[in-house]
């Protein structure tokens, strides 16, 4: 089974986005059941997921094996601290600035 990509990799186009909070694929039963059911009956569909969680402490092994149709899963932890260069602030043009402000 080949890995799903990651945000770094442009080329993971999927048909479905499914945007999970605190479920699958690192909580067993419930939500993460269907999920991981409608996932495998469709094959021919690939599917990004877009995993949200609070620390990736509380996410540290999967309940589920990835289904090869799974083309991107996107891991975002909302109470970790963001990388220095996430918190810099951006250069914008001024034309851009003077267009959203």
């Amino acid at each position: 089974m080949k890995p799903p990509s990651t945000s770094s990799d442009p080329h993971g186009i999927a048909d479905v986005c499914l945007v999970l909070e605190g479920t699958y694929p690192y909580v067993q039963g419930g939500v993460s059941s269907w999920v991981h059911q409608i996932i495998t009956e469709m094959p021919d569909l690939t599917f990004a997921i877009f995993y949200l969680g609070s620390t990736r402490e509380q996410a540290s092994r999967r309940r589920y094996d990835i289904p090869s149709n799974v083309v991107v899963l996107e891991e975002v932890f909302l109470f970790e601290p963001l990388p220095d260069e996430a918190l810099a602030p951006g250069k914008i043009s001024a034309a851009l600035k003077g267009e959203f402000y």
